[in-house]
């Protein structure tokens, strides 16, 4: 996968306009170099992305340089609204040392999956990328899981699993726990939680009154507790 960019002497608020042509900001982060901006066409890079995702190297021919940089995509910003890229950030690598970068994990045969398909089950995927340690052209584009392995509601896969759909010689997932559940296969009808019933407006004004009522005798007992206590102090006083 190769690219054409050139040096970009636009910078800041002024790259709008560059944006409005088609031409896509960006710039190459480097070990132990200053950062590149660079510019580059739009749709070049889309079809790049498309490809190469972020797992990818791509070969960046800058213009003016004898040495293609060999790079991940690593920083991209889209735009809220048209969500289309509207910068993106490069990190050049060294061929010869090893990365660490999140590869995706996609499952297959959900679509003939027995249980999945007659309604009794769905399949709860718990990792949808996972971290892996090689050198940048052993990284792979993505992980395949099978998910034919399950064979019952609740069966599950593991991090074990990934193994054997990577070559272990060049790959080293960087995940402690082996056993960590990957994907399973769960019910499909989930038991309904009985909601309580939203309380009817009436019947809050007659709780209300009700309580104001409670109170109100509380109060008329207790006056009558003490004007009875005065009486008998009195009636002491007398005698």
């Amino acid at each position: 996968m190769k690219l054409e960019v050139k040096k970009r002497e636009v910078l800041g608020s002024k790259v709008k306009k560059l944006r409005r042509e088609g031409i896509l900001p960006a710039v190459i982060f480097s070990k132990g170099k200053e950062s590149l901006s660079i510019e580059l066409v739009l749709k070049d890079f889309i079809k790049a992305f498309s490809k190469a995702g972020e797992t990818e190297i791509i070969d960046i021919n800058v213009v003016g340089e004898k040495t293609p940089r060999p790079v991940l995509i690593k920083e991209l910003q889209y735009d809220p609204v048209l969500e289309s890229p509207i910068h993106v950030g490069f990190q050049e690598v060294d061929l010869t040392e090893t990365v660490k970068v999140s590869v995706p994990v996609t499952y297959t045969g959900e679509e003939t999956h027995p249980l999945i398909k007659n309604g009794k089950a769905i399949l709860i995927v718990l990792f949808d990328e996972v971290e892996i340690e090689a050198l940048p052209r052993d990284i792979p584009h993505q992980i395949e899981v099978s998910i034919e392995g399950l064979k019952e509601i609740e069966d599950v896969l593991t991090v074990v699993e990934l193994e054997k759909y990577i070559d272990t010689t060049k790959v080293t997932l960087l995940v402690e726990d082996k056993e960590a559940v990957i994907a399973k296969l769960d019910y499909a009808e989930m038991l309904e939680v009985e909601e309580e019933e939203p309380m009817d407006v009436d019947d809050i004004e007659v709780t209300e009154q009700k309580d104001k009522e409670e109170e109100g005798e509380e109060g008329k007992e207790g006056e009558k507790k003490t004007e009875k206590a005065k009486e008998e102090k009195k009636d002491k006083e007398d005698k």
